[in-house]
């Protein structure tokens, strides 16, 4: 029974290696597929990682492991970083990455208090957002941009309301004004005073025209034509 005990002692040793073994494997395959870059580190010392942190880093795996995992991020961030790590922060937020090159860049993080190897680390997701940041910039630029057109298009058509008001004033004020000259010899000071009146209606129909224009968003660019 003694030997019976031990050799089935053996196997399930054996098993239970091949099990660990087994879920090793299949924990790195899962690890290497990730889109992200993972790390796991004890206090920001780095005990293993992926390759897509590499990718996103630019240090290779052997530069990583051993590594202080707060020199992959930006000193302007490693504070707020270095403070979440402390409190065991488990929800996404955002920071300022640090690549082998120095370039900064845009990251969301997050992190999991794990056991591993008979200790409790911490497991960190990294992810590279450049492209998100730049999708939410352009989103931004072309919000701002719908807005000032907005904007315009009520200018325009309050200018267009006011100009055909204005317009249609400007138009009795200088037909008025020509059957007063044609009943006014040129000869006389009030003829003068008609005629100043006419030009300057005439010029405020300019203008007028100019306020329809912009209200149409028609480029006012006058030029002369042969019309032959």
């Amino acid at each position: 029974e003694g030997v019976a005990a031990h050799i089935g002692s053996a196997l399930m040793r054996k098993w239970s290696e091949k099990a660990l073994q087994e879920s090793e494997t299949r924990f790195k395959a899962l690890h290497n597929a990730s889109f992200g870059g993972i790390t796991i580190h004890d206090k920001g010392l780095i005990l293993d990682c992926n390759r897509g942190l590499s990718e996103i880093t630019g240090y290779s795996l052997e530069e990583l492991i051993g590594m202080d995992g707060l020199l992959l991020i930006s000193e302007q961030s490693r504070s707020l970083v270095r403070g979440n790590i402390a409190a065991g922060y488990e929800k996404p937020y955002e920071a300022i990455g640090l690549r082998k090159n120095g370039e900064e860049y845009p990251l969301r993080l997050e992190g999991r208090n794990i056991p591993y190897k008979g200790k409790m680390v911490r497991a960190v997701e990294f992810r590279d957002i450049t492209e998100q940041k730049r999708a939410e910039a352009d989103q931004k630029s072309l919000q701002a941009q719908l807005i000032v057109s907005q904007k315009m298009e009520s200018v325009g058509r309050l200018a267009g309301g006011v100009a055909h008001d204005f317009n249609n004033m400007l138009q009795a004020i200088l037909g008025y004004t020509d059957l007063a000259l044609e009943q006014v010899p040129s000869g006389e000071a009030l003829h003068g005073d008609l005629k100043a009146i006419k030009d300057a209606a005439q010029h405020s129909a300019e203008l007028t025209q100019q306020l329809l224009a912009f209200a149409r968003r028609q480029v006012v660019a006058p030029k002369v034509i042969d019309l032959n």
